[in-house]
């Protein structure tokens, strides 16, 4: 045991004695400020956002055309955007006030609707004309002439109050008048539901699940409004952007289709090629409502207890310590990568094989000391990565929601789980292809006493194995190669919280979430334990053949 240790005490010496080695390490700690900077400046980029043109040139140009058109609904139309854009433009409120940002769509629609049919109650203009003119998108079907004075006073009505809304520069009304009308909505769901008569049909039975979840989910929304309005929380904040998904998500759920029956799934050849069976299809059928409903009572949980996720904010300190470590690792892998192949081949090439092979210890323990002294390397780089990534951290982003829990669902119960653990898990998992990877790079260096043709085949095998990967989450999933070593090459993303992507696929506010998101989807289905067995069989058919051939190399005079 001595030997060895004093064997691994050798390498290690030669390896940080080495003035190529001590560039190479340089060079990655270089590249490990480089990711904190460029995510700094990505999100810095999407915080300061021009829209190239002001609402005061927005305004003129809308009055330019309706003042020099001679059509009475091109005229009418343009004016209408003019005196939406003027009520912001009078009241200070530009393109990034809340105001603007949260009720501008809602207010124009409303404005539009009721100049429209004030031109249709007032016999100015017919619906023919209309369907042929910008306003057209505000017709309401199956609305005859004497509905146009009804249609004209609900709209005035509604635009009144969102202006009412507007002129009150306390949020907390924008936020009451969101409560009132989730409310509303709930009470449709309600309405709706008394409606539905469950029978043998599939599709009323799913339908109403559908209604029920909806109403569920809309209880958690109320509930966040209610608290964003006792809190005064402000525009922009996570809390915003949380209610912002839970709204979204409700708005899925409640467009959600019934599944199809038997008879239509098999005569559908894209279900049924992408489910084994009918069965299957209705469970993938119930866990996807399932997941929405799973979004929303995490939101719920996150805004209620001041847990916040990362998807739903545009800088989380969290999302970049995380995504910083894992970016580093790659770097970390390329260096051993050249480590290894460098350890071996240069004993050949520099001559000093003959030497170390002539000495009382045995090949396996040579090898092995190669391997330890590589694996204790790799160990060290990744303290030193998680510790500059956290200093790094803390310098641009702040401490922010860095030691803030995770937020995971079982069951419909929100658990709060350690983030430092979930990120060592991430880079315990990361570190499986970086050994894979350093292992074939190793064999090449073993056998065929290249160093560079070691290099290459690491490199060149990450590249074409994560292309690979990327093109397969792009435009599918894993579903056909889930029981493959391919879907569990970048096993660091099903350590990702399932409900975080989920969230980050409604409204994905943090650029890092973003990727994450894709990759951890893909994956749903895949298990960390069987992605570990291959990994140790690659890793072990790898270092077997190493060992094979190392044994039987000769030394040449």
């Amino acid at each position: 045991m001595k030997g060895f240790a004093k064997l691994v005490k050798n390498e290690l010496i030669k390896i940080f004695a080495q003035k190529a080695y001590k560039i190479l390490f340089i060079v990655m700690m270089v590249l490990f400020l480089l990711v904190p900077l460029i995510n700094k400046g990505l999100t810095a980029m999407v915080e300061s956002f021009d829209y190239g043109y002001s609402l005061e040139e927005e305004m003129k140009n809308n009055k330019s055309i309706a003042d020099n058109s001679d059509d009475l609904l091109e005229k009418e139309y343009y004016f209408a955007k003019y005196n939406v854009l003027k009520l912001f433009f009078d009241n200070d409120m530009d393109y990034d006030s809340w105001q603007y940002s949260t009720m501008y769509s809602n207010y124009r629609d409303y404005y539009m609707t009721e100049r429209l049919y004030y031109l249709l109650n007032n016999d100015l203009t017919t619906v023919e004309e209309v369907e042929d003119s910008y306003f057209s998108e505000y017709l309401i079907e199956n609305i005859d002439e004497s509905g146009y004075s009804f249609v004209y006073e609900k709209a005035n009505k509604e635009r009144l109050d969102y202006e009412k809304t507007i002129l009150n520069a306390d949020i907390t009304g924008f936020y009451k008048m969101l409560h009132e009308d989730a409310i509303d909505i709930k009470k449709n769901f309600e309405g709706l539901l008394k409606q539905e008569k469950p029978n043998s049909l599939y599709g009323d039975k799913y339908q109403i699940k559908v209604l029920e979840s909806a109403i569920d989910a809309s209880d958690c929304y109320i509930r966040i409004l209610k608290y964003l309005t006792d809190i005064k929380a402000e525009y922009g904040g996570w809390e915003y952007y949380s209610a912002v998904v839970a709204n979204n998500a409700i708005a899925e759920i409640s467009t959600m289709s019934p599944p199809s029956t038997k008879d239509e799934f098999e005569k559908n050849s894209f279900l049924y090629d992408d489910y084994e069976s009918y069965d299957e299809y209705l469970e993938g059928w119930e866990n996807e409502l399932s997941e929405m409903i799973d979004v929303v009572t995490v939101l719920e949980y996150s805004v209620l207890n001041d847990v916040p996720t990362q998807s739903v904010q545009t800088s989380s300190s969290k999302s970049m310590f995380s995504y910083t470590v894992s970016s580093n690792i790659q770097y970390i892998m390329y260096f051993a990568i050249v480590l290894a192949s460098l350890i071996v081949a240069k004993e050949f090439s520099s001559g000093t094989a003959r030497l170390l092979f002539i000495r009382p210890h045995s090949r396996t323990k040579i090898l092995m000391s190669k391997f330890a002294s590589i694996g204790i390397v790799v160990v060290v780089l990744n303290v030193v990565n998680l510790l500059m990534s956290f200093i790094f951290t803390l310098i641009f982003n702040g401490v922010g929601d860095l030691f803030t829990s995770n937020l995971v669902i079982t069951d419909g119960v929100v658990e709060e789980t350690s983030a430092f653990w979930n990120l060592i898990l991430n880079v315990f998992l990361a570190n499986f292809r970086l050994v894979l990877l350093v292992s074939l790079a190793f064999l090449m260096s073993a056998l065929c006493k290249k160093s560079a043709l070691g290099i290459v085949v690491g490199m060149i095998s990450d590249l074409i194995l994560s292309s690979v990967y990327a093109v397969i989450v792009m435009i599918s999933d894993f579903s056909v190669l889930k029981y493959t070593p391919l879907p569990y090459y970048q096993m660091e993303y099903l350590a990702t919280s399932q409900t975080e992507s989920l969230i980050s696929s409604y409204f994905p506010m943090n650029i890092n979430t973003v990727a994450n998101s894709l990759f951890q989807s893909a994956g749903t289905d895949l298990n960390i334990w069987i992605g570990i067995g291959y990994y140790v069989l690659l890793i072990g058919v790898v270092v077997g053949a190493t060992y094979l051939g190392f044994r039987k190399q000769e030394i040449k005079n």
